[in-house]
């Protein structure tokens, strides 16, 4: 039997897992797990499971299973929230309290109840610059890991953060496999000191978008930008 409690201090003393992950960064380890509070055999395989909106929570464990098994599916307790994504990934133990890496993280969502598959995951590091004539030039990071490619990203504006308008997108950027870094800049132009907030999401073929709430500050619109400063220097004379 796996002591349960050098299973929890393995997991607990782990680097936590935020935001996007890599192969590397999930090897670290994830936040407390919930539901290891009982013996677990070994070897073993457990799932875990994290919601992700608004933001995404502490992974939990959803199931366990013999290591001998080829499918593992979450405990009949577990429910689904309607408008709600999720990641599962899986590690196995031995019977010395230790854990293996963790698998790339693997997304389902239910939209209006139903199972949607196949949703990428949210853009990252969202910045925004306000450029001449009442523009805006925004911004992102981008890595698939731990959903699917996107067919490309909307753009979405507000008055702040709290009235994006996810009904009607600015414009659209094509996703390319080969780019991590996108831009967008705005087409209207904006009279000077209009206040506006931006959103973007990944959306899959067909135009299902992931729904995350990630916004940037709120910035101002500016007709005209100051050029470059410069600093000359003068020789004191006397």
């Amino acid at each position: 039997m796996i002591n349960p409690r050098l299973l929890r201090q393995a997991i607990e003393t782990c680097v936590p897992l935020q935001g996007l992950g890599s192969p590397d960064g999930l090897s670290l380890g994830y936040p407390a797990a919930q539901g290891l509070q009982f013996p677990i055999p070994q070897p073993m395989v457990i799932l875990f499971r994290r919601t992700l909106y608004p933001t995404p929570s502490a992974w939990c464990v959803v199931g366990i299973e013999d290591e001998a098994t080829e499918t593992i599916q979450e405990m009949t307790s577990v429910s689904h929230e309607s408008d709600q994504g999720y990641q599962y990934t899986a590690c196995r133990t031995d019977g010395n309290g230790y854990i293996s890496e963790f698998a790339e993280p693997v997304r389902l969502d239910y939209v209006s109840g139903a199972l949607v598959q196949g949703l990428p995951v949210w853009p990252i590091d969202l910045d925004v610059t306000p450029i001449a004539a009442g523009e805006f030039r925004i911004t992102w990071l981008f890595d698939k890991y731990g959903g699917s490619a996107p067919a490309d990203f909307a753009v979405y504006a507000g008055a702040d953060g709290d009235n994006i308008n996810y009904g009607a997108a600015l414009g659209t950027v094509n996703y390319s496999a080969r780019g991590r870094q996108y831009e967008y800049e705005t087409s209207e132009s904006y009279a000077d000191g209009t206040a506006r907030a931006f959103a973007v999401r990944a959306r899959k073929t067909g135009g299902t978008a992931e729904l995350n709430t990630f916004t940037s500050g709120i910035y101002l619109a500016r007709t005209t930008v100051p050029t470059d400063a410069s600093i000359s220097y003068a020789r004191q004379i006397g």
